[in-house]
């Protein structure tokens, strides 16, 4: 699996990370030809070779050639991804990005979401910076982004909502849980742009692979210190690990009805799996064992559901570590119709897929066929059908 890790000692902002992407081996012809496709009006994409305190890197701009308005809304900017022909998964990350960054600005000024105004030029370079990397992704087929400690810098910065501190507000609350420092330079290092894509796409860790290629994407500024970032680039094992929550209760007074009504509701509102097993309680009673798998963002809204939903006074959790494999959702053509399919990448680098239970379910009772027979279309290959 292609990874790459982000070395932030100077800070990052979007055009850096495309800078630094584009020496990575990125196409700017396809980039250009990929944003054509937002429909943006008039404006320049620009890359040149620059050098920072004798550090070759390559420096990415974007300048606008007609008037656009001053700033935007988040709806507007939704709109503009919506009605461009990007690819679906492109346009459904950077809707998901844009949300990201209004919910921090939202939530530091104390208004909704939509009344965010998203400033420089009506967040055109923005909308660029953001859609270009993930283009630049797509393009080297990186699967995983790591990203070490984050230099912010320190002191203030002027901008549209006045004179603030560094990290700007709306930064600040993008780097809850990302280890960061102010490090030893005056100014803004960490641009918002560049904290949301950090916190969308990328994973705090020491870096996990050894580097085949190391490429550098500049900043704007003139710093005592090299205003680059540092992107390492090469093979990594195709198992994550990450911590999910197990959660438990018994239950020796309760209907099977209510139960399955209960795993339903769960598996509905995001529990990662759900199970039943039968136990035997004291005094000999019978009772069923209920279990579920949470993030941690959705445990304790399913521990609701459960004291709602259920009997039960209380339940048990515990945290625990797991490894699973690189996962996408892809849908296939079939002499059915289109089914979307799982497809997980073992460590030895080859495919396995499955099928989506509620696409077979909808086609077989459509076409009066058996499940067993839209199955069987993936049974002979990892590959699935083609």
């Amino acid at each position: 699996m292609k990874a790459i890790y982000l070395d932030c000692f100077s800070g990052i902002s979007g055009n850096m990370f495309l800078g630094a992407l584009l020496q990575m081996g990125f196409s700017f012809d396809a980039l250009r030809k990929e944003i054509a496709k937002l429909n943006l009006g008039k404006y320049e994409l620009t890359y040149e070779d620059v050098t920072k305190c004798s550090i070759s890197a390559k420096y990415f701009d974007v300048k606008i050639l007609e008037n656009h308005p001053h700033e935007r809304h988040l709806s507007q900017i939704e709109d503009i991804i919506k009605k461009s022909t990007l690819q679906e998964a492109v346009k459904t990350k950077a809707i998901s990005i844009f949300r990201e960054l209004a919910k921090a600005e939202s939530e530091v000024h104390g208004i909704s979401m939509e009344e965010v105004h998203f400033h420089e030029v009506g967040a055109i370079d923005t909308i660029i910076d953001i859609v270009g990397v993930l283009l630049a992704l797509d393009y080297l087929e990186i699967k995983k982004v790591y990203f070490g400690n984050v230099k912010t810098g320190y002191g203030f910065v002027e901008c549209a909502h006045g004179t603030l501190p560094i990290p700007a507000p709306a930064t600040a609350s993008l780097l809850k849980g990302i280890p960061c420092e102010p490090g030893k330079v005056e100014g803004e290092l960490l641009t918002p742009t560049g904290a949301v894509l950090l916190k969308c796409l990328g994973e705090y860790c020491e870096q996990p692979f050894v580097a085949d290629k190391i490429a550098y994407g500049a900043g704007s500024k003139e710093l005592s210190i090299p205003n680059v970032i540092r992107l390492y680039m090469g093979e990594c094992d195709n198992l994550e690990s990450d911590t999910i929550i197990e959660s438990s209760c018994n239950l020796d007074d309760e209907t099977g009805e209510v139960i399955a009504y209960t795993v339903n509701r769960l598996l509905e509102k995001g529990a990662l799996d759900v199970w039943t097993e039968p136990v035997f309680m004291k005094k000999g009673r019978v009772g069923t064992k209920l279990s579920f798998l949470a993030t941690s963002d959705t445990h304790k809204k399913l521990c609701e559901i459960v004291l709602q939903e259920t009997s039960a006074l209380g339940l048990r959790f515990v945290k625990k570590e797991r490894y699973i494999l690189q996962r996408k959702i892809i849908e296939k053509d079939t002499p059915f119709g289109k089914i979307k399919v799982k497809i997980a990448v073992r460590p030895d680098g080859k495919e396995k897929l499955a099928p989506e239970y509620e696409d077979c379910h909808k086609l077989a009772e459509k076409f009066h066929v058996s499940l067993r027979e839209i199955y069987n279309l993936f049974r002979f290959e990892s590959g699935g059908f083609k």
